[in-house]
């Protein structure tokens, strides 16, 4: 993992490093140009840095979902919207009522966030992306599809693996750590719930959360949670 870690971090520092050399020796020739790619190699880094705190926390059982009612909400969708407008993406709602849960509000956004995030920076120009939220046997259920060329079968088997990729080229150029998907898988099986790609066409990554209460006993009565803030993917 620290292997991983420290792969990850070596291009966005090293950019940064390069930046900063360049506006002490007084090479740059557009300052605000080189200002802009800092803070956006540095956002970069703090959601690296946030994801792999998530991701360790739960690993580690110190960070446990609140369990409380809830409706599956789509304002990740709206927040993601002019993200996608840039990217020429459409954001599409499909809901057949209200999706009533037990679990974290932030959390389960957070869960959202990462999966249109992907979907957002995968799906060519021009492409649709769909999130489905519906009440099925028990479980609210939340389906993310876009009409790309879908995952690469290769990546499907290890796609909820930390680090992994479905481009690795692509997205080690600013797309990530590829924590993403495992901190989604972490944080639904928290919540008693499971969650899975579809084979295509297209992309399409499910899951699915228990109406029921059931799973709230698995937390110790005596035991601190704090919910899980949303952040970058």
């Amino acid at each position: 993992m620290l292997l991983a870690v420290g792969h990850d971090l070596r291009t966005p520092l090293a950019t940064l490093q390069a930046a900063v050399e360049a506006l002490q020796d007084g090479l740059a020739a557009d300052p605000d140009r080189y200002l802009r790619a800092m803070a956006t190699h540095l956002k970069l880094l703090r959601g690296m840095v946030d994801d792999l705190l998530v991701l360790t926390g739960l690993e580690a059982g110190e960070v446990r979902p609140e369990h409380i009612p809830l409706y599956l909400a789509a304002g990740a969708a709206e927040v993601l919207t002019p993200v996608a407008a840039r990217q020429q993406v459409t954001i599409e709602l499909e809901t057949k009522g209200a999706a009533p849960v037990h679990g974290d509000a932030m959390a389960l956004d957070r869960v959202l966030r990462n999966l249109l995030d992907n979907a957002v920076r995968h799906a060519p120009p021009g492409r649709t992306i769909t999130l489905q939220l519906a009440t099925d046997s028990g479980a609210g259920g939340v389906r993310v599809h876009d009409d790309g060329p879908g995952f690469p079968t290769a990546f499907v088997e290890r796609a909820f693996d930390r680090f992994s990729r479905a481009d690795e080229a692509r997205e080690r150029d600013g797309g990530g750590a590829g924590l993403g998907l495992a901190i989604a898988r972490e944080l639904i099986e928290a919540h008693g719930g499971n969650i899975w790609i579809e084979p295509g066409p297209g992309a399409t990554v499910a899951f699915r959360v228990p109406t029921a209460s059931a799973h709230q006993r698995t937390w110790s009565a005596g035991s601190r949670s704090r919910a899980i803030r949303p952040g970058a993917t």
